[in-house]
C-alpha cells in the first residue's frame, strides 16, 4: 500500500494529481487532515472517482457543502471528514462493504442516521456533534461494531437493542432526546 501523508501543508490541494495517483498507480491512502490549505471550499466530486482508494483523511480542513457520493469507492476502509463545516445528510455508504471506520463528527449534518447494515465490517462510527434527527436504526448486522458515538445530536425515540453488537465497547448516546426504561 502506498500512502501520502501531508503535515503542515499550505497552498492548494492537487486533487487531479491525487486522483491520477490513485487510479493509475498504487496510492491507496490519502491523509491531508489538519493543514492550512488555501480556500478548500467543497469536497470536489472527483474524490468519488477514486474507486481504488482505501483510506481518506480530510479532517479539520474547513470543507463546506455536502459530503457527496462515495458509492463508487467500493474499496474504502476508512473515511475521516470530521471537524469540518459539512452540511446536508449523511450519504448512503451501503456500497462500501469494506468500510471499517467512518468519522463525520463535528460537522453540521442533518437528517437521520442512515442504514449501515451492509457495512458488516464497520468497527467505528462517529456521527457525534451534528444536528441529526429521528430514531436510531438497527445496528444488529454490524457485529464488528466496537465504537458508536451519536452524542450531541437531536435524536429521538428509544435506545435500540445493541445486544447483537458483541464487540461494542464504546456507546455514546448522551445529549440527545432519547427515551426508554432506566
Amino acid at each position: 500500500m502506498h500512502i501520502i501523508c501531508l503535515h503542515h501543508g499550505a497552498g492548494s490541494i492537487p486533487w487531479e494529481v491525487l486522483r491520477d495517483l490513485v487510479q493509475d498507480h498504487a496510492l491507496r491512502k490519502i491523509s491531508l487532515g489538519n493543514n492550512k490549505f488555501d480556500s478548500v471550499g467543497e469536497i470536489p466530486p472527483l474524490v468519488s472517482e477514486m474507486n481504488k482508494l482505501e483510506e481518506l483523511n480530510l479532517h479539520t480542513l474547513g470543507f463546506t457543502g455536502e459530503i457527496g457520493d462515495f458509492s463508487a469507492c467500493v474499496n474504502l476502509i476508512g473515511l475521516d471528514l470530521s471537524d469540518n463545516q459539512l452540511t446536508g445528510s449523511v450519504p448512503d455508504f451501503s456500497a462500501c462493504v469494506n468500510l471499517e471506520y467512518l468519522r463525520l463528527d463535528e460537522n453540521q449534518l442533518t437528517g437521520s442516521v442512515p442504514d449501515f447494515s451492509a457495512c458488516v465490517n464497520l468497527e467505528d462510527l462517529w456521527l457525534n456533534e451534528n444536528q441529526l434527527t429521528g430514531e436510531i436504526g438497527d445496528f444488529s448486522a454490524c457485529i464488528n461494531l466496537a465504537s458508536l458515538d451519536l452524542s450531541n445530536n437531536k435524536l429521538t425515540g428509544s435506545v435500540p437493542d445493541f445486544s447483537a453488537c458483541v464487540n461494542l465497547q464504546n456507546l455514546c448516546l448522551n445529549k440527545n432526546q432519547l427515551t426508554g426504561k432506566s
